[in-house]
């Protein structure tokens, strides 16, 4: 199950940052204008729905840090944030997930083919960036 959720992550985090970049500024703008009133709506009420989680994860992490600077950590007391921010962490991935499933639902069969063939092309893309990222590390350890 948890890798479930990380695999979900990290392919919504994909799906984001080549949205952001313009991978798929193309295929959003064949989208009819229906289609693109409600995935603007769809987008709004998740970065509502989102917006108290990330507040709490700031505010725990917050706490986390205070709890680790005083001069004697309460280990329960660090579980007990950790255990919280756990929690958030699956409610924000069962959210996008969910947002997901919504954006899907609103795109043709065609459209969900194409856009499965884009996250399939910037994975591959971010897959080679990550390995460099890797290698010149490896490097830099050596020298």
């Amino acid at each position: 199950m948890k890798r479930l959720v990380l695999v979900v992550i990290i392919l919504l985090g994909f799906t984001v940052q080549a949205y952001a970049k313009g991978e798929y500024k193309d295929f959003f703008n064949s989208l009819s204008d229906d289609q693109k009133k409600q995935l603007k709506a769809l987008r709004e009420q998740n970065k509502e729905g989102m917006k108290s989680l990330h507040e709490q994860m700031k505010q725990y992490g917050k706490e986390l840090k205070e709890a680790m600077q005083t001069d004697s950590p309460d280990q329960s007391k660090i579980d007990s944030i950790l255990e919280k921010v756990s929690s958030i962490r699956l409610q924000i991935a069962k959210k996008r997930t969910a947002n997901m499933i919504a954006m899907l639902k609103i795109l043709t069969p065609e459209q969900r083919k194409k856009f499965q063939e884009l996250n399939k092309q910037m994975k591959g893309k971010l897959k080679g960036r990550q390995k460099g990222r890797i290698n010149r590390g490896e490097k830099d350890k050596s020298e």
